[in-house]
């Protein structure tokens, strides 16, 4: 199976430091792969360096079996839409606004977006369910919903690999839950899904596939059935197997 997005031999850094290397990764059609790791270990420097936003320090990223630097910045971002983490907003937009943003990689310069680009708009954000909000401010709706904007922004884009950086970080476990169905809603409809978090068992829950990053390195990568065990998350985070059968128990019981 071809990769949509992928990596081979790959190190990450700033200058001349090095945050990881050797690293191959692959994400394909169709699936969600969850990139677990401690703090520190390069998640985001790994993230940012697939997006193209750093460049490799060695090896190279391929995006549909090209070299990534082939690529204008136009075209990846046809192709691949990046979801950070949500942040309170600065600026009183409303969030059809902030969701036609998304429509820049397919509009010439100073050119605005059109009556197609904002029914296409307010149909993504019906299917996000979120669509009653289309004239409320976004610095004025919950993190769940800013979440769920964020996605919907990088929808807009059409891209055929969304990449999300911690979706559910300091969310409630309502809108955690509401961002994690729509994860695999996603999926569901034909989208390719590359995600980071801190909590394992929203991997666990959503993901096809996880890669076990520490030292800078993917260590181990499988479906969830092979890696996604005690054992492997034990060695991962440095607790003991107790320590994550509690955690995962506590998380089961919210």
């Amino acid at each position: 199976m071809k990769a949509l997005l992928s990596a081979q031999d790959l190190s990450i850094g700033y200058g001349k430091k090095v945050v990881g290397e050797r690293i191959d990764v692959s994400l394909y059609g169709n699936e969600i792969l969850a990139l677990l790791g401690p703090n520190g270990s390069g998640k985001s420097t790994l993230f940012k360096t697939l997006l193209g936003l750093l460049a490799p320090l060695a090896g190279q990223v391929f995006l549909h079996g090209q070299p990534l630097k082939q690529h204008c910045r136009r075209t990846i971002a046809q192709q691949v839409g990046y979801v950070p983490q949500a942040q309170e907003g600065q600026f009183a937009f409303t969030v059809l606004e902030m969701v036609l943003m998304g429509r820049a990689a397919h509009l010439s310069l100073f050119a605005q977006p059109s009556q197609s680009d904002q029914q296409l708009a307010l149909h993504i954000l019906t299917e996000l369910g979120i669509a009653h909000l289309a004239a409320c401010t976004y610095p004025h709706i919950s993190g769940g919903e800013r979440q769920l904007t964020l996605i919907a922004r990088a929808l807009l884009q059409q891209p055929k690999v969304l990449v999300l950086d911690e979706p559910t970080a300091s969310l409630d476990f309502a809108n955690q839950i509401l961002v994690l169905e729509q994860i695999q809603r996603l999926r569901a409809q034909g989208l390719s899904v590359l995600l980071c978090t801190h909590q394992p068992e929203h991997a666990l829950q959503v993901a096809d596939r996880l890669a076990l990053f520490k030292h800078g390195r993917i260590e181990k990568i499988g479906t969830v059935a092979q890696v996604g065990h005690a054992e492997n998350l034990a060695w991962l985070y440095n607790v003991s197997i107790e320590h994550v059968y509690a955690q995962l128990k506590r998380d089961l019981v919210k």
